[in-house]
């Protein structure tokens, strides 16, 4: 189930924003569950960490219109903001708030791995930090490619290569330095020998082929 709080932000002004609370099932800490793993290295994944942390990138819809998306903490779960053209549209809001919430796993139930982790005095740290989570693409093509870029492959070259295959992802118009995660018919588009050359070496067919 989810809670939903909109509000709109700014709506006179471009870029329109829209925010949403995501709660979490049982405890969630942001920073724990992005610091958990490395993944947050990844395109197009942008983590600042300190005080006020925040993730955030620019995530493309089905149509292939961009916006951007900024998450920060928020007791019980997230904020997400999204920006964009019609951002607190439901048509625009829900699919983006389903991807997020599928990203930071926060429909994961814990509690039985919490209570396995009580039951283990070296792991007893990790139930009240709410650790177990860990951070994914937002959709199912993004985590297999990210597989098969990651099979047998040492951490830089994996970012290298992400970073690669980023530069084929479509713009968020407020800030083209932003790129979202490129969708399968751009990278079909691209073909094997524009992937080499992008740094994914003998992952290319096999991104081709999926």
């Amino acid at each position: 189930l989810w809670t939903w709080h909109f509000r709109e932000v700014n709506a006179a002004m471009p870029p329109p924003s829209a925010d949403i609370l995501l709660p979490a099932r049982g405890r969630f800490d942001l920073r724990a569950t992005v610091l958990s793993h490395a993944g947050w290295r990844l395109p197009p994944w942008q983590w600042t960490d300190g005080a006020r942390p925040v993730l955030r990138r620019a995530e493309a819809l089905a149509d292939g219109s961009v916006r951007l998306l900024t998450i920060r903490p928020a007791p019980g779960g997230v904020v997400l903001r999204v920006t964009g053209c019609n951002a607190a549209e439901p048509e625009i809001l829900a699919p983006l708030a389903a991807r997020v919430r599928s990203a930071l796993q926060l429909d994961l139930d814990l509690a039985p791995f919490h209570r396995w982790c009580r039951s283990r005095s070296a792991l007893r740290p990790i139930a009240p930090l709410g650790l177990g989570r860990l951070l994914r693409g937002t959709t199912l093509f993004e985590e297999v490619v990210t597989a098969i870029v990651r099979q047998d492959t040492p951490w830089p070259a994996t970012v290298a290569s992400m970073s690669g295959l980023a530069r084929l992802g479509a713009r968020y118009p407020a800030d083209r330095r932003l790129r979202a995660f490129p969708s399968p018919e751009r990278i079909a588009h691209a073909g094997v020998a524009r992937l080499r050359r992008l740094g994914l070496g003998t992952r290319a067919p096999f991104v081709i082929g999926l």
